[in-house]
């Protein structure tokens, strides 16, 4: 190979992992600010129990293989600190479902809309995790590559 013929692929190389670098940044930024959005939204909420009182099923069909499944989503009551009774339909679902009627959970709710309360499990946490993985391990190849391919340029 010339001289000409490599230097340009190391040059389309070095932009490959330049872009690889960038968009696993953005990841990562976007991961940051999600993870301190869920931070400060669960921070300004209150803690209490829920009870599981009900399940609503939906039937959900999946992009694979267009199969239909039915997901079963709880329904949890819970008392707010004014003694209002609050019910509300949990975010993730499962088949088998994931609790059984009667569980008790635990529960965060904004005071001004208890309406939208959230069990307070590891499932908030999946986004802002995933998004920091995901750009964590991309801005980490992006870097080592830029650095190796910059490395082999300057040789």
């Amino acid at each position: 190979m010339n001289a000409k013929a490599r230097s340009t692929n190391r040059i389309r190389d070095l932009l490959v992992r330049l872009v690889v670098l960038v968009i696993g940044s953005g990841f990562l930024f976007l991961g940051t600010y999600v993870y301190n959005s869920t931070q400060n939204q669960i921070a300004a909420m209150l803690p209490t129990e829920g009870r599981v009182v009900d399940f609503i099923a939906r039937t959900e069909t999946s992009d694979d293989d267009n199969e239909e499944e039915t997901i079963y989503y709880p329904v949890v009551e819970f008392r707010t600190f004014r003694g209002d009774v609050i019910r509300f339909e949990g975010r993730s679902g499962g088949n088998p479902p994931i609790h059984r009627i009667g569980d008790v959970v635990k529960v965060r709710y904004d005071p001004q809309t208890p309406q939208s309360a959230l069990i307070d499990s590891w499932e908030a946490w999946v986004v802002p995790y995933a998004f920091l993985g995901f750009g964590g391990f991309f801005t980490m190849l992006g870097a080592m590559g830029f650095i190796y391919t910059l490395a082999a340029m300057l040789k």
